[in-house]
């Protein structure tokens, strides 16, 4: 179907359709494709929307055993998927490759690579998911900006291979994925033979994201409940990661500027021979004393003697 507005495809039922099982391009907009079954292998995909396909709602559908279960491609922007149940898929259970489309409350489970992954979908929503016991990655978003990943699920990932992939990736080649919102999701390993690295794994090309709120209790994590080897990203108030803790600063020549890493945290000056210590322009009229900085805020100490510094990340 290729070309069609205003359609609506309901209550269906496609088994071992071979390349694929519902399918709409070449601009089609307005499709409503709800509460169908489709199942049995389809080298392409089980319910698919291509070529600039706009303004669609994929809701309320069984999908099983597809290459791709559902799939919005190339292009293909402003549409919602919702409420819908995806097992098995033999690539990816729900696959989002353009921008301002929305994942809303799907269940996907057993996809032998990815569960629900995004890439080049700029300003796209991914929230209330359930993604679980799929082969690499749970929730994946690549090479996007201003995506929203909110109030997901994802568990037991990393099946194929164990400490390999994670539950939630952020990553991309550059300049990767900028400016997402990753807040209130739960992560957990699932406790089996095979678990993922991270609960979130932020990627090195990944910039200005904010990682919040998160629940990556440790029941289990391949390597640890969170990596970020990005640049300028903001991870405070996560379970299982935050508070990081109290480490030493090695202090340098002085004046001596100390800078915040991706936390909040609180830098402590004692001893030595201070003279002032500033922060943001402002001098405290301090000379020992412990110091709030946000992430990326810095704190210049003058001494004439070294002091002990000390951080406690939050």
């Amino acid at each position: 179907m290729g070309g069609c507005s205003y359609v609506n495809i309901q209550g269906n039922v496609v088994e071992d359709s071979g390349y694929a099982g519902i399918i709409s391009g070449n601009a089609s907009h307005h499709i409503t494709i709800g509460g169908n079954i489709v199942s049995g292998p389809a080298s392409d995909a089980g319910i698919h929307l291509f070529g600039s396909c706009y303004s669609s709602i994929i809701s309320n559908n069984v999908v099983q055993g597809a290459g791709m279960n559902i799939a919005c491609e190339n292009a293909s922007y402003d549409n919602l998927v919702i409420g819908n149940y995806v097992s098995e898929a033999t690539l990816w259970g729900i696959r989002i490759t353009g921008s301002w489309n929305s994942v809303i409350g799907n269940e996907c489970r057993d996809s032998a690579q990815i569960g629900i992954t995004l890439n080049e979908a700029h300003n796209s929503l991914v929230i209330g998911n359930h993604s679980y016991h799929n082969g690499r990655t749970g929730l994946g978003v690549s090479d996007s900006d201003n995506v929203l990943v909110s109030g997901n699920f994802c568990h037991a990932n990393s099946q194929n291979l164990t400490n390999t992939y994670s539950e939630i990736g952020i990553a991309g080649n550059a300049p990767g994925s900028r400016y997402c919102s990753v807040h209130a999701n739960i992560c957990r390993s699932g406790g089996g033979a095979a678990v993922p690295k991270y609960g979130i794994d932020i990627g090195s090309d990944s910039s200005y994201c904010v990682v919040a709120g998160n629940d990556l209790y440790d029941d289990g994590f391949g390597t640890a409940p969170l990596s970020n080897a990005g640049t300028n990203n903001i991870i405070k108030d996560n379970r299982g990661y935050n508070p990081v803790g109290i480490s030493a600063i090695t202090v340098g020549a002085s004046p001596y500027t100390y800078t915040a890493g991706a936390s909040p945290e609180t830098v402590y000056v004692s001893g030595g021979t201070v003279t002032s210590i500033a922060k943001g322009g402002n001098n405290f009229g301090l000379t020992s004393g412990g110091f709030n900085l946000e992430p990326y805020e810095s704190v210049i100490v003058t001494y004439t003697v070294t002091p002990t510094m000390f951080k406690d990340v939050h």
